[in-house]
């Protein structure tokens, strides 16, 4: 950021007057819808960005946050300021790095974007579910009753491999493609290619739905703690 801010505003005058607030920060490093699907982090945290060697960015926290076109945003670096911004979210976030240690404790905006991402995610992965199992239903029905646990041996094996992060097990690959020449004589490559995609759609967003579970659960012990 601080690069793209040299390059395009070297005097200190023009930083001064173009950097204003989060928002148009955002918009000048990531002017188009692609830049920012490619964005996984983003850190709007004072101390760390400069309009010039001495003086800070502290206008970067004021106003209204969208981040909705950060699509796969991952982490979100900011400060204390933030708290006082309005922050338009539906991103995959599950890491908001907040400097504790320089500004103290503000775990409310923590909590606050991670309960807005259990909101988005949750109704998300129940339609997946639903989705994936009228599949295998599906595939399970024309699959015939001898083949009928084969499928779901087939789904649980992807699981497996994802869940497992082994993507190079040999054994697992094995026995997932043991599983899918089976269902090849009851079933096309395109609908076994299907629902090996959407048992990874699942899987992946199974995990990014305990990942933030676990965070607002963490989040929550020592609110617990604290009132015993």
């Amino acid at each position: 950021m601080t690069e793209f801010l040299d390059q395009n505003y070297p005097s200190k005058q023009t930083k001064e007057i173009i950097m204003t607030t989060a928002q148009e920060f955002l918009d000048q490093n990531y002017p188009s819808k692609q830049t920012k699907e490619q964005v996984k982090s983003i850190d709007i945290h004072c101390s760390s960005i400069f309009i010039n060697k001495k003086q800070k960015a502290n206008n970067l926290t004021k106003g209204k946050l969208d981040l909705r076109e950060f699509i796969n945003l991952e982490e979100f670096i900011t400060s204390e300021n933030a708290a006082k911004m309005i922050i338009e979210i539906d991103v995959k976030i599950t890491d908001i790095v907040l400097p504790d240690s320089e500004f103290g404790n503000f775990g409310q905006l923590k909590q606050e974007i991670v309960r807005l991402r259990l909101d988005v995610l949750t109704p998300q992965f129940q339609n997946k579910k639903a989705e994936l199992e009228e599949l295998a239903q599906i595939a399970k029905n024309k699959a015939g009753d001898n083949l009928e646990a084969i499928v779901s041996l087939l789904l649980r094996t992807q699981a497996s491999i994802i869940k497992r992060k082994k993507g190079n097990d040999s054994f697992a690959q094995d026995q997932l493609e043991a599983f899918r020449d089976i269902l090849q004589s009851k079933l096309t490559s395109e609908e076994l290619k299907t629902l090996l995609s959407k048992q990874i759609e699942l899987t992946n967003s199974e995990e990014q739905l305990n990942k933030l579970q676990q965070i607002r659960d963490q989040q929550a012990a020592p609110i617990l703690h604290n009132n015993h």
